[in-house]
């Protein structure tokens, strides 16, 4: 048995090399394939995404760590007015978002280490990403550090999610499933914007429901979610709000 070593993916460039591994490895990328497209579950996500920053009004936006592009590529649409970028750490899934969403910018950089100015954007989307850093309080200072003072942030991550360790067929090594590293609850994240800098406005866990109900009408959905809260169903995913404070 191989030893215990998540090592390779705890730092940018082996993140980087993972995930090019990965994305590298399975059937090449086509916007048509069946294989690409977009589950129920992840097309309800955006939804809220797209829901929530165009309550805020979009200026500039930016979608850190927008894998394939699909969600930057309604942002686009919601936000026709703004400026819209994506920041990828992989290459590979940086080109596919050229290819998914054309009128937006697409940019290859680490979530700690972004490629911008202090205060350049008033909106940032970091989707599914805080899980998979070794330090996410290192990429909410970076994203701190490139929204204006009273900017939104919208963050979401699993729930409470158990952390389960595998043999990566790619390196060899027992590394976390699906590169999970870390897990969070409501407290958690609350906290972790708080010490960042940020003010918090929402947390918010979202049910994961049976695909009949992912099919419904966003509206008649979001009844259900809360049906479904209600009836005490265990949240599969946080999505949380956040205001940049002033220095």
């Amino acid at each position: 048995m191989p030893k215990k070593d998540s090592q390779s993916i705890r730092d940018s460039g082996g993140l980087r090399a993972f995930y090019e591994r990965l994305y590298s490895q399975t059937v090449p990328w086509d916007p048509q394939n069946p294989m690409y497209s977009e589950d129920p579950e992840e097309a309800r996500r955006t939804q809220i995404y797209a829901e929530l920053l165009q309550s805020a009004r979009c200026g500039p936006l930016i979608d850190v760590g927008c894998g394939s592009g699909r969600q930057m590529a309604v942002l686009s649409e919601v936000c026709a007015h703004s400026t819209v970028i994506g920041a990828d750490l992989s290459l590979e899934q940086a080109r596919r978002a050229r290819q998914t969403a054309p009128s937006a910018a697409v940019v290859v950089a680490s979530s700690t280490d972004l490629p911008f100015r202090q205060g350049s954007f008033t909106h940032t989307l970091c989707a599914e990403v805080l899980e998979h850093q070794p330090q996410p309080e290192l990429t909410l200072a970076s994203l701190r550090r490139i929204l204006a003072p009273g900017g939104t942030l919208v963050v979401s991550t699993p729930y409470r999610e158990r952390i389960r360790h595998v043999v990566c067929i790619h390196c060899g090594n027992i590394t976390p499933l699906s590169g999970h590293l870390h897990s969070f609850a409501e407290g958690d994240m609350k906290d972790m914007l708080d010490r960042a800098g940020f003010r918090t406005q929402l947390v918010q866990g979202r049910v994961r429901a049976r695909k009949l109900f992912t099919r419904l009408p966003y509206a008649l959905w979001k009844g259900v979610q809360c049906l479904l809260k209600l009836a005490g169903a265990k949240p599969k995913s946080l999505v949380a709000v956040a205001l940049r404070s002033a220095d």
